[in-house]
């Protein structure tokens, strides 16, 4: 029997921070890469109301952010990370985040 090996995904979301951010990944218009785009260069009629409002539940917290940055330095396997943690992660990147989608 040739069984493939289930590769372990990195998760530190807990299940309801997860479910919640996988359920506002879901309301988007766009994909969250593409919607940190749009926030990168304030791309104007790319996002809706609707859009800013999710966008500002995904940004991760100081601590989420500080849990990425170490996921990344030691392996930069952020293909490990679970679908939502990948997502979200984008988020971390983009400088004064929260600030350009009250703009």
């Amino acid at each position: 029997t040739n069984k493939k090996q289930k590769v372990q995904k990195v998760t530190f979301f807990d299940n309801k921070r997860a479910q919640n951010s996988a359920i506002v990944m879901a309301g988007l218009s766009v994909k969250c890469d593409k919607c940190v785009e749009c926030l990168r260069t304030l791309e104007p009629n790319v996002l809706t109301v609707d859009d800013l409002t999710n966008a500002e539940q995904l940004f991760p917290t100081p601590e989420e952010v500080e849990t990425f940055q170490a996921i990344s330095e030691y392996d930069g396997e952020l293909s490990l990370l679970r679908d939502v943690e990948r997502n979200i992660y984008p988020f971390t990147k983009l400088k004064r985040g929260l600030q350009r989608v009250k703009i």
